[in-house]
């Protein structure tokens, strides 16, 4: 059931469901012709409606970069998986629990004799990781530490040696789709060469999965490989249109960014989209001009710099922008990198045929954004805010839709939601901005306190912070009710000076003791002992006793600055931890502090 939702704020990532439905389509179709089983990395997407997508187009199980991405796909019904990442034995109870929880099929992946040992009796399913040429991980091929690891996995001791496996991410590096189809077959020789060469010593090889978009989108053989695992192509992104494996209409993610600044005479404006949005990768630079992202529908303009909420797009020249993209004006820009990308966002705005979709059908308005309107009713009562069930026809538990990594953590949550594709107009149209926006532009004060943050670069207090009664100043630091990770939320006003005052002095006599301290014990030693040397020695040896009273009363001096400074520390470190107990206490008003 699809609903409708407000007015998207920026940065949005947006995905265009019509072009991932082909992408999908189209790499199913490719695997089928090449004779071997899809199996697609989940980590470009983390998401279970897209997932069960790709296994409506004939995907044979999902390939996952992280723990959390395999126990959230487990328990949202999809129970076969490879988690293709090098194992140490730490994670084995990880694997356990997810295994014993779901009952799900989870491979790992090995490229280390001891833990191939620690395996045994495990129960799993294991993979042994092959350099195909990337020599970022995996047993070199040729050499016998590869046949060590084989022979021990070979073995079986509770286990079970599923195959060898590769990544040829170089194949990224490739200028054009020749190149990268080079990269495909001498991944293939490497694979099938190495199978034959375990086979020869007596170990059997069941399967053999190869994979990166690149190489599947150029590759023209598979022969003797049986798996093949792309995860890129579901959404494309700018590098895959440089180095010629996609077309720029094939790009499945865009993110939607607002125009904030935009100077008179500039060549440049700025846009609400930066590193947090974007990422930081710098795309391929061996091919194409450098930029962090294209303006999509502006081949003038270029991502030229991120900062962390910043993004500077230049143009061409001045006159390429004057009287264009005012503050306000939205744009939409083609990510160097779809998976670093969606990773910054905690959902999808999807839009598809200009029209809303209700019911699993598009419309145009009418019945079904009414419904949109109205909401989503759930079986437990609450509307299903910014949610989509994808396969609306179908009974269903009375649960909200699960998303892929619910939580805060490697592998963030993509859940969907599906908007209307705006046109050139209401891009265009700056949105009206009252009083309440300009003082809370992120609306969080508006916002339901169970609802998760739209981006994970928004603030995380879900209250404004308490005012004082006019009657006395709020001095205390407050713990935020039900803040992400207990942010504490200062709330101490400027006007208090009396409070400065106080904090002031403080640390001004906490400095300060050390060197009173120190002074204090030279000088109380100088005036006890300065006409002991005469009265002891005699006026014949009184200068070098009192060369030695110096040294005596350097050493005091410096005794005592010791004890200030540990006095110091003790004294700062209770001053704190009675501040902190302070802050912890409830209110005895009942209001948050």
């Amino acid at each position: 059931m699809i609903i409708e939702s407000p007015l998207v704020q920026t940065p949005a990532l947006l995905l265009h469901l019509d072009v991932v439905k082909r992408n999908v389509a189209g790499m199913a179709e490719r695997a089928r012709r090449l004779g071997v089983r899809l199996r697609p990395h989940a980590k470009t997407h983390k998401c279970v409606e897209l997932a069960c997508l790709q296994l409506e187009h004939g995907a044979h199980g999902l390939t996952v970069a992280t723990l959390v991405e395999a126990r959230e796909l487990a328990r949202g019904g999809l129970t076969d998986l490879t988690w293709a990442f090098p194992l140490d034995p730490t994670h084995l109870p990880h694997v356990r629990r997810i295994v014993d929880e779901t009952g799900a099929t989870l491979r790992v992946v090995v490229d280390d004799l001891a833990t191939a040992r620690a395996l045994a009796g495990s129960g799993l399913r294991v993979w042994l990781k092959v350099d195909c040429g990337y020599h970022r991980a995996g047993v070199d091929p040729a050499s016998t530490y590869a046949l060590e690891v084989g022979r021990e996995l070979a073995r079986e001791r509770g286990l079970v040696f599923e195959g060898i496996l590769s990544h040829s991410g170089h194949a990224y590096r490739t200028a054009n789709k020749g190149e990268a189809a080079r990269v495909a077959e001498e991944e293939r020789r490497v694979m099938v060469g190495f199978a034959e060469r375990l086979r020869g010593e007596g170990i059997a090889v069941r399967e053999i999965s190869v994979g990166s978009t690149p190489s599947m989108a150029a590759v023209e053989d598979l022969t003797g490989v049986t798996e093949a695992r792309p995860g890129n192509y579901v959404f494309y992104d700018r590098t895959m249109v440089l180095i010629g494996c996609c077309a720029p209409e094939d790009v499945g993610v865009t993110v939607l960014a607002s125009v904030v600044s935009h100077q008179p005479g500039a060549s440049h404006f700025i846009v609400d989209a930066g590193a947090l949005a974007l990422s930081k990768d710098a795309g391929p630079g061996h091919v194409g001009p450098p930029a962090m992202g294209a303006v999509k529908g502006h081949p003038e303009l270029s991502v030229a710099t991120l900062s962390q909420e910043h993004g500077l797009i230049r143009a061409e020249s001045r006159a390429t922008i004057e009287g264009r993209f005012q503050v306000g004006e939205r744009i939409e820009i083609i990510p160097n990198h779809s998976c670093l990308t969606v990773a910054h966002f905690d959902e999808y705005c999807v839009v598809e045929d200009g029209g809303w979709r209700t019911g699993g059908e598009s419309r145009e308005g009418g019945d079904g954004a009414a419904a949109g309107r109205r909401g989503a009713r759930l079986g437990d009562g609450r509307t299903a805010a910014h949610r989509v069930r994808r396969d609306a026809g179908a009974p269903r538990a009375a649960t909200p839709p699960r998303r892929v990594d619910d939580c805060v953590g490697r592998g963030r949550a993509r859940s969907l939601r599906f908007i209307r594709v705006p046109d050139a107009t209401e891009l265009a149209a700056p949105r009206a901005r009252g009083a309440a926006d300009l003082q809370d532009p992120s609306r969080l004060r508006d916002r339901d306190a169970r609802r998760h943050r739209l981006a994970a670069h928004e603030p995380r207090g879900l209250h404004p912070p308490p005012t004082a009664p006019p009657d006395r100043p709020l001095r205390r630091a407050g713990v935020v009710r039900r803040a992400a990770h207990g942010n504490l939320q200062l709330c101490l006003p400027l006007r208090d000076e009396g409070a400065m005052r106080r904090v002031m002095l403080r640390h001004l006599l906490l400095a300060a003791l050390p060197l009173v301290l120190g002074v204090a014990a030279g000088q109380g030693f100088w005036l006890t002992q300065k006409q002991s040397c005469s009265r002891l020695v005699g006026p014949l040896f009184a200068a070098k006793c009192h060369g030695r009273q110096l040294e005596y009363q350097g050493l005091f001096q410096t005794v005592g600055t010791a004890t200030g400074s540990l006095l110091a520390t003790l004294v700062g470190g209770w001053l704190e931890l009675r501040r902190r107990r302070v802050v912890q206490q409830p209110d005895p008003t009942g209001e948050s502090s």
